[in-house]
């Protein structure tokens, strides 16, 4: 009996270290880092989905952000920095995640833009974008899902 237990383990334990191996290269593969997504595509602008709201001046910024977006592009680099290009302008910045949930473009300037990381793979992102301002004097906020393609 003693021979049967010891054959077994030789085939048993390989077979569970292969299991086990082959299972985390696939977890490995599955985990890009979404700084890697980031840089490893040029995005480039889709749509934009507006939160449930009947406020005029939202509506209104987010149509204006829209068209804004329209034939943008960004370009983001390993190093911080991004270029973006579109149909009316283009700049240069730096860019940082904070804790792979925001993206944080031109920290500490007057273009600081914060967008919560809604969803990022190597074909799509989703960023969620606080708008909040005044239209004729009566205020506004709310949020806008701006979606960006891999191309």
């Amino acid at each position: 009996m003693i021979n049967i237990k010891f054959k077994s383990l030789f085939i048993i334990v390989p077979l569970l270290a292969g299991i086990i191996f082959f299972q985390s290269c696939e977890k490995e593969k599955d985990e890009i880092s979404k700084s890697e997504l980031l840089t490893d595509n040029i995005w480039a602008y889709d749509t934009l989905e507006v939160s449930a709201s009947t406020d005029a001046g939202f509506l209104l910024a987010a149509a204006v952000l829209h068209m804004a977006y329209e034939g943008c592009e960004y370009d983001f680099y390993k190093e911080g920095t991004y270029d973006m290009a579109s149909d009316l302008t283009s700049m240069s910045g730096t860019w940082e995640l904070i804790e792979d949930k925001t993206l944080l473009l031109d920290k500490g300037t007057d273009d600081e833009m914060s967008l919560e990381i809604i969803k990022i793979t190597s074909n799509n992102a989703s960023f969620k974008l606080h708008l909040e301002g005044d239209f004729f004097e009566t205020p506004f906020s709310g949020d806008v899902t701006l979606k960006f393609i891999a191309k």
